[in-house]
Parts: structure tokens; C-alpha cells; sequence
């Protein structure tokens, strides 16, 4: 009996970045904004890899985190404002979104993949304006 071929690097370079267009198109980077929401930063990561990032924000304002996996199994996501907040994402290119009001100085993120999770994983932070922030 054969052995399976695996993927060559070529092609594995072309599934990841196909895997990332579609996080980056779930999240809506590189599209225009909402005019009611102000772009703070986002970032992708092989599942496998994880995201272990520490975010910056102004005390008490409101923000919009999304987060996509892109591929195949589950990445288990912990958010940290005041107290750590968990739920498991399915990898279905599908963000998940969680609102947080009146933050804190920072957010940590933490994504860890699930046993036989691939893919890449998408995160974004949005300021959320209120009619007062808006200048007309």
C-alpha cells in the first residue's frame, strides 16, 4: 500500500491564504468602515498558534470584539476585561462578536486550538460611537 501524499508547501501556502481572505472578509478588514464605529486594530494567526495579545483601549468607552476561526475544529476563546469571559468557537468562518462597555485601560485575548483544529483565527476591535462622540 502507497502512503497518502501530503500537501506541498505551494499548496499549503495557497490554503492558508485563502483560509485568511476569508477571516479577513468575515471580519470586514480592508473594507470601509461603519460610519458608526471607529477601527482600533485587528490580526490573524494560524489556529495552531494561537492569539495571546494584550489590546490598549480608553477608559469607559464601549467596543466591539469579533473573533472568526477559519478551517476546520474549534479554538476555545477567553476574553479578560474585569474578570475572564470563555466560550469555544467553531472554525466555520463565522464571527462571534461580544460587546464591552465601559472598558477597562486594557482587553486580553487568549485563543487556544482544539485538539485537531486548523485554520486561521481573526480578531478585531472596534470603538463603538455614541450620538455624543459624532461630529458632524
Amino acid at each position: 500500500m502507497d502512503p497518502e501524499p501530503s500537501a506541498s508547501p505551494s499548496q499549503t501556502s495557497d490554503r492558508t491564504k485563502a483560509l485568511e481572505r476569508k477571516a479577513e472578509e468575515a471580519l470586514g478588514i480592508g473594507e470601509a468602515d461603519d460610519p458608526g464605529d471607529l477601527f482600533v486594530e485587528s490580526g490573524l494567526e494560524r489556529a495552531s498558534d494561537g492569539i495571546h495579545t494584550y489590546s490598549a483601549l480608553s477608559n469607559g468607552k464601549a467596543y466591539t470584539l469579533s473573533v472568526v476561526c477559519s478551517g476546520a475544529g474549534q479554538v476555545r476563546l477567553a476574553v479578560t476585561v474585569e474578570r475572564s469571559v470563555r466560550q469555544t468557537v467553531a472554525c466555520d468562518n463565522v464571527p462571534v462578536r461580544q460587546r464591552i462597555t465601559d472598558a477597562q485601560e486594557q482587553i486580553k485575548i487568549d485563543v487556544e486550538g482544539l485538539a485537531g483544529s486548523s485554520g486561521i483565527v481573526g480578531w478585531r476591535i472596534d470603538e463603538l460611537l455614541t450620538s455624543k462622540s459624532v461630529v458632524s
